[in-house]
């Protein structure tokens, strides 16, 4: 009688859900983490980098009124409406949303990541008028930290500032 050996067939089935897997470490930021005032070091848009002061803003982050003003020049501060960080998120959602008159609602969503110190954001260029019961799950946002020319999205890396209206 002869042995015979038998293989054992392994199967491995991905599946892709569109979204990038969540980083092993167990440190998930928090809420805090993204609010605050934050300067913008390089934008990207339609293609082009800006890395200039003059091209760039400042960003005050808070969850009940969140705004820019820029860093060269006068300094003025357009408020932009509220700010919601969802760190259940991944990447984590950094909306802003504006709840104006007569029940209209606009978001201008994004999604954000902390690289060291600094913190990379991607958003819509524009708002977008939006269903007010749906803002908790709205879909329309940036799925990557990659932008393309004439893609509906911009890029910011920002750094951590001490206070609004910080110019150069």
């Amino acid at each position: 009688m002869r042995a015979v050996r038998r293989g054992v067939w392994v199967l491995l089935i991905l599946v892709a859900t569109g979204q990038a897997a969540r980083p092993a470490d167990k440190t998930r930021p928090t809420a805090d983490d993204f609010y605050g005032v934050w300067i913008e070091e390089r934008r990207e848009s339609d293609g082009k980098v800006y890395d200039k002061p003059i091209d760039l803003v400042g960003w005050d982050l808070a969850p009940d009124d969140g705004g820019c003003w820029e860093r060269r020049g006068e300094s003025v501060y357009t408020s932009l409406g509220r700010v919601r960080v969802r760190t259940d998120k991944y990447p984590v959602w950094l909306d802003f949303i504006d709840e104006g008159r007569l029940g209209k609602v606009r978001i201008r969503p994004g999604i954000a990541k902390l690289e060291g110190k600094k913190m990379v954001w991607v958003w819509a260029k524009e708002f977008y008028a939006a269903d007010p019961t749906a803002i908790p799950n709205w879909g329309r946002r940036p799925r990557s930290f990659e932008i393309t020319k004439n893609g509906p999205w911009e890029k910011m890396t920002l750094y951590k500032s001490k206070g609004r209206y910080t110019t150069d």
